[in-house]
């Protein structure tokens, strides 16, 4: 090795340094506006009571509200997963809720939020899976991946995605072109939730999420 290489060692391990050093307290600012503390306990619980991945509970929650749990929409969605009224009407109407146990307030509630929102998205998610017809298309068109039609659905409602256009259509294609022509900011939305999970995810394989 040459002086030259050898005199270059210290400022290269220094650069390493000061980079990891640089790094780590941008990762967790990051981290905390992704997935803040605070709502961690009820989020891991929902997902774990729902059979949801709790990152990806979070990720709608970051892209609905910024975890903003007072949030209320123009068109009168509530609370940090921007829940509407009609969902509690659904989810009793299906039985998967005892009539009365929520009220309209309630979706200002984080953790009524997070429970109805969770409840919701794994209602979403056995409208798919409980229907041979359908998981027949979700093993063809997506490798048995459900969740971008589970997305899509939240987004834009399952009578539209799931009762129109999954089940008219014949092919991926004609699928996503329908969804795209229908309704293109849910496509958006989709990929934008998709983006934050996987940042969620890599987030967590370098310093895992704790349940608070």
């Amino acid at each position: 090795m040459s002086k030259k290489q050898f005199s270059r060692r210290p400022v290269f391990l220094f650069l390493i340094v000061f980079a990891v050093i640089a790094f780590f307290p941008v990762f967790f600012k990051v981290r905390s506006s992704l997935f803040p503390s605070y709502y961690r306990h009820e989020i891991f619980t929902q997902a774990d009571k729902n059979q949801v991945d709790p990152l990806l509970i979070a990720a709608i929650i970051f892209r609905e509200s910024h975890f903003r749990p007072h949030q209320i929409s123009p068109q009168g969605d509530r609370g940090l997963m921007q829940i509407q009224p009609s969902t509690i009407v659904e989810l009793e109407r299906v039985k998967l809720i005892p009539k009365g146990t929520y009220t309209i307030a309630d979706l200002l509630v984080p953790e009524s939020n997070i429970a109805i929102g969770t409840l919701y998205v794994r209602y979403l998610k056995d409208k798919i899976t409980k229907s041979s017809s359908r998981m027949r298309k979700m093993q063809q068109w997506y490798n048995g991946e459900v969740w971008s039609v589970v997305l899509a659905s939240y987004n834009a409602g399952p009578t539209l995605v799931i009762g129109q256009l999954l089940d008219n259509s014949s092919s991926k294609i004609e699928f996503e072109r329908a969804l795209r022509l229908k309704r293109l900011s849910t496509v958006h939305y989709v990929e934008d939730i998709l983006r934050y999970y996987r940042s969620l995810a890599w987030m967590n394989l370098v310093y895992e999420f704790e349940k608070e």
